[in-house]
């Protein structure tokens, strides 16, 4: 995961790409109790810091793809930490919830996607994961991100009437599906009695 020990500040692409390959085998395959353990997620926070760094983007060439695989692996991060509940602790959840709102409040982060496109996404999964958890960690995370901005500086997108509306939408949206049931495709007209018995 970090390479050579003297090109570690240096940003590698394949650093990412091995970090992002790493998380989605973890999502879809690790069903283990003790992945789902702080010290895990404590080793790995330190990875994903490698993995994003990009402190100089001077020679970049693909900088778009470079953003569409750090969104990725942000998502499956967050994934990761809070979509499944059953496996995990509570250390867990409280060193998850930390490290996102990290990301947001400090410097550590130094990828190339700007806090409003991170809250973005935090957004979308915990309407897709919808749990009480992702519901937390997105209200706490918000929640430091409008400390950190001067009302003006939030995107239009991004501010509380909008994100309520969007959250009422998704709402609405989840109501208005509906599952054909098995039954209901397939029911027999004829009762058992309808059989003429020859």
């Amino acid at each position: 995961m970090d390479g050579d020990r003297q090109h570690i500040k240096k940003f590698e692409e394949l650093r990412l790409y091995n970090f992002a390959r790493l998380l989605v085998k973890i999502n879809l395959f690790v069903r283990s109790g003790n992945i789902y353990k702080y010290k895990f997620l404590e080793h790995l926070k330190k990875y994903y810091y490698y993995a994003v760094n990009v402190e100089d983007q001077t020679g970049l060439s693909n900088i778009n793809k470079i953003k569409e695989i750090e969104i990725y692996t942000y998502r499956q991060l967050f994934k990761f930490m809070f979509g499944d509940i059953e496996n995990r602790d509570k250390l867990f959840y409280q060193y998850g919830l930390k490290w996102i709102v990290e990301i947001i409040q400090t410097d550590s982060y130094r990828g190339l996607l700007p806090k409003h496109t991170l809250i973005s996404i935090l957004l979308e999964e915990a309407l897709d994961i919808a749990n009480d958890d992702t519901e937390h960690v997105f209200a706490k995370t918000l929640s430091v991100y409008y400390r950190e901005l001067n009302e003006s500086e939030v995107p239009e997108e991004l501010k509380l009437n909008a994100i309520k509306n969007r959250i009422e939408e998704n709402r609405r949206s989840i109501a208005n599906q509906f599952e054909i049931e098995k039954e209901e495709l397939f029911k027999n007209e004829f009762s058992e009695d309808s059989f003429l018995v020859i």
